[in-house]
């Protein structure tokens, strides 16, 4: 059986990148070396290399719209604050009402999978939207979900995990992901809240069966990675 893909483009480089830059910025201008630099005017870059690499990843088959939309509002929103044009929320809403339109039509008519899917490695990515998903496999071997000013309810109750340990690496940005595991599962979380939270509201490792402590199965869940201005709840 294949492994999971690794994808070529991974936005929370991006964001890192974009905090570092920022705050080398702001020291050297706060020690004098630099002036009159406002790094904050080049955040629509972050839309922008986010929607370039949400376009190379995607399929022929399955053009992202939704990166297209990104790079769009990016390039327009970039443009307003370096004035290199300026276009004002009556030139913009238009606009926003046809990408939204080919955001709809990519949803109906190149839908790609079910809405309950069969994967081994969860690889999920959530961008100004997202939505409930329910994952079946008897042989889950971990995942990676991203989720970006959007989040769903994630639900992998009914799956297998291959061997006794797996890892889900959780990245939400200004929005929120819930994920939904079976209760005989351990879950350890060990990921970073940076104003945001990140909470396991799982079953303890034991559970009460008619007044005796039954240990679970020693199936352990590992949580990893950062709720940025976002939330992350695991639960059963």
């Amino acid at each position: 059986m294949e492994g999971p893909k690794q994808s070529f483009f991974d936005i929370r480089i991006v964001f890192a990148m974009f905090i570092i830059i920022a705050g080398a910025a702001l020291l050297l201008e706060n020690l004098g070396v630099i002036r009159n630099v406002n790094i904050f005017e080049w955040w629509p870059l972050i839309l922008i290399v986010i929607g370039a690499g949400q376009i190379i990843n995607s399929r022929k088959s399955s053009p992202s719209i939704g990166g297209i939309i990104l790079l769009v509002i990016g390039i327009i929103f970039l443009g307003n604050s370096l004035d290199i044009f300026w276009l004002d929320w009556g030139d913009i809403w238009p606009i926003l009402l046809i990408l939204a339109g080919l955001l709809i039509l990519k949803n109906h008519a190149w839908k790609s999978a079910p809405n309950v899917q069969d994967k081994d490695f969860l690889n999920l990515v959530m961008i100004l939207g997202g939505g409930d998903q329910v994952i079946e496999t008897k042989s889950l071997k971990g995942g990676k979900i991203t989720a970006v000013m959007g989040g769903g309810d994630i639900d992998i109750t009914d799956s297998e995990m291959e061997g006794n340990e797996i890892v889900i690496d959780i990245f939400a940005c200004m929005g929120g992901v819930e994920l939904r595991v079976p209760k005989h599962w351990q879950v350890n979380m060990r990921g970073l809240p940076f104003l945001g939270a990140m909470e396991n509201k799982t079953r303890s490792s034991y559970s009460q069966n008619e007044g005796l402590e039954v240990p679970q199965s020693g199936k352990v869940l590992t949580i990893k990675g950062m709720a940025l201005m976002g939330g992350v709840e695991i639960k059963n």
